[in-house]
């Protein structure tokens, strides 16, 4: 019973603080591509919590059940090493006639010239936003995000170790980990196929009880050849911390 009370305390904390998950918005592991020196881009994320956390976590929570995240995503190459982005978050239930500003982010992307690197792919992204009350936080945080991948025959891997802090509001030095990963199998047929994993794991120093962790596991599909990204998959939450069922899609173009 201790323990019940123990795990159960432990995930109404993660529910109801600002503290850093896997995010809702930015459903996505990088994988190292980067525009052309003054070429322009554009992404749409999208994601449909098809089953989810229904309960309020705090007053006026857009609650994930049902809940449609959209991000607008421009980009902008400034060096063949070099290139900035933005997001614009929105999200809405329309069952519910529930809609929120969802927050924005700045975003620094830097990669090693991949003559330097091959088959490696080596970078780093910085972000830094602020969220909306709707969705749990008005702080301004930031994010550190290594890109780590290798590419070989028809395979592909990538992880990106990422690292947040919250820079205003109840601040913490220790910095959360929130891991990312992606296999991915070329069929050779003009799309591939794969499984993407995210977790939120806590602060460093204080790694949460495996019963409040989050941890969701996509089967993805991309697109490999075409004018157009796209990214699809279909998440399933491991644990209780995480929603259930998650569908996603990611449509990009460089102009």
């Amino acid at each position: 019973m201790r323990r019940r009370v123990v795990t159960a305390a432990c995930l109404l904390a993660l529910a109801a603080a600002p503290a850093w998950a896997v995010d809702p918005f930015e459903i996505q592991v990088y994988e190292g591509d980067i525009n052309d020196p003054l070429q322009p881009g554009i992404e749409l994320h999208t994601n449909f919590v098809a089953s989810g956390r229904s309960a309020s976590a705090f007053d006026g929570e857009l609650v994930p059940d049902k809940r449609l995240n959209v991000t607008f995503e421009p980009s902008f190459g400034i060096l063949p090493w070099w290139e900035v982005g933005a997001y614009l978050q929105f999200a809405t239930a329309p069952s519910r006639s529930d809609s929120a500003l969802a927050g924005f982010k700045l975003r620094s992307k830097f990669i090693v010239p991949k003559a330097r690197t091959t088959p490696f792919v080596v970078g780093v992204n910085f972000e830094v936003g602020r969220g909306t009350h709707a969705l749990g936080s008005e702080d301004w945080d930031t994010e550190m995000r290594p890109i780590f991948a290798y590419e070989i025959s028809r395979w592909f891997f990538a992880v990106n170790p990422i690292l947040g802090w919250a820079l205003s509001g109840s601040t913490h030095a220790v910095p959360e980990f929130e891991p990312a990963a992606k296999v991915r199998f070329d069929t050779r047929l003009g799309f591939g196929v794969g499984i993407e994993y995210y977790a939120g794991l806590g602060r460093l120093d204080d790694i949460l009880p495996a019963s409040a962790q989050q941890h969701v596991a996509y089967l993805i599909g991309d697109l490999m050849e075409g004018p157009v990204a796209l990214n699809v998959g279909l998440g399933r939450g491991l644990t209780d911390a995480t929603e259930d069922w998650i569908v996603k899609l990611i449509l990009g173009y460089a102009f």
